[in-house]
């Protein structure tokens, strides 16, 4: 994600007080990773055992698996509890935000932009960046466990992984860099749209009265069109970095695949190397969706940087100052003061009121000189 990255990502369990949770979910995801990947190891070796019973074996393995299932639950518990306090936390705080900010605030901010912050950065907190954060540390262990196996049985493959590893981190910081600023360039597109919609529709009227239908609406085409193409851009861009990852993962597959073919027959269990080849086929799909979910974090994690900043929207002063209140009997007197009021009649450039007595208590009524 980036040091940008991990400190919205930071601030995004901070804020929600999630850090319990988020650990919890890593753990039940480590625990179901290691049941999974237990499991395979036992149906490959223990089926070259005579001595192992049918029953024994299948016994074995359904006892991993209800623990893999087990782990697997508690995780979606766990997120789905980060999420839910998460939303409450970024949404109390964004509506505080809003409703005591000064008037200067709306004069320089258009409405739409404060309905798509409040729209979709609020959606992709409450339903995007909780499971995307699950899935792609999921997949991540899934990652690191395939090719740990494939490189218990070939150990020659972990040379290759590595440098798979380091050019592909090299293309997807590339990527990153322009996928994060077609994000904020869209939050700036999208917000024209609704407030162009809004305002149009507060006059529709006025436009229809003006014959200006046709005008408004291929300005509005326009907008939209302005806001959509930036997710033409973005999904070739992520085209462009699976094309490139699915080639380097290849390299691995082609890698284990050559050295079981050339290996001295004999030298490795045919149960290893049937469970070697099955996870170096998964690994590109694994790869894939690792990436994916990774790239869609480092986007949607914009959310939290832009729902923050309204979250720090200099705010009014309270309404009541507790060091400052006035006594109970306040006031003890009915009494108006003034000092040199004068008031204009409208349109005209003499004084209405002119010369309003200097004090006014509640014994005086109505008193008013007039040029």
């Amino acid at each position: 994600m980036g040091s940008a990255g991990r400190k919205l990502f930071l601030d995004y369990v901070i804020i929600s007080k999630g850090l319990l949770l988020m650990c919890l979910s890593f753990i039940a995801l480590i625990g179901y990773a290691a049941f999974l990947t237990a499991s395979s190891y036992w149906l490959a070796i223990a089926s070259e055992i005579p001595s192992i019973t049918s029953g024994m074996l299948v016994g074995v393995y359904t006892a991993m698996s209800f623990f893999s299932v087990t782990f697997i639950y508690l995780r979606s518990i766990f997120i789905a509890h980060l999420g839910l306090k998460a939303s409450k936390a970024f949404f109390s705080g964004f509506t505080s935000a809003i409703f005591n900010a000064p008037m200067s605030f709306f004069e320089s901010t258009p409405v739409g932009r404060i309905l798509t912050q409040a729209s979709s950065d609020l959606a992709t907190l409450d339903f995007d960046i909780p499971f995307v954060i699950i899935y792609s540390v999921q997949f991540g262990i899934e990652l690191i466990t395939g090719v740990g196996i494939i490189s218990s049985v070939t150990w020659q493959v972990l040379i290759v992984a590595i440098l798979v590893a380091v050019v592909g981190n090299y293309i997807k910081v590339y990527y990153q860099a322009t996928a994060r600023e077609l994000v904020r360039i869209n939050g700036t597109t999208k917000a024209p749209v609704v407030n162009y919609a809004t305002e149009t529709l507060a006059v529709v009227v006025t436009v229809r009265a003006f014959m200006m239908v046709d005008r408004f609406f291929q300005t509005f085409l326009h907008l939209v069109d302005t806001d959509a193409a930036l997710f033409l851009h973005a999904s070739a861009a992520m085209e462009w970095l699976l094309a490139r990852i699915e080639i380097l993962q290849n390299l691995i597959f082609f890698t284990a695949a050559s050295l079981y073919v050339f290996l001295p027959k004999g030298s490795i269990a045919p149960g290893l190397v049937g469970l070697s080849l099955s996870y170096a086929l998964s690994l590109t799909k694994t790869l894939l969706y690792f990436t994916n979910w990774s790239v869609n974090l480092s986007k949607f994690i914009i959310s939290v940087e832009r729902i923050k900043q309204f979250m720090q929207i200099p705010q009014e002063p309270p309404k009541i100052l507790e060091d400052k209140r006035p006594p109970s009997s306040w006031p003890s007197k009915g009494r108006i003061k003034f000092q040199a009021l004068k008031v204009l009649e409208m349109c005209q450039l003499k004084d209405a009121i002119s010369g309003l007595p200097y004090l006014l208590d509640s014994s005086v009524l109505g008193l008013f000189y007039n040029e």
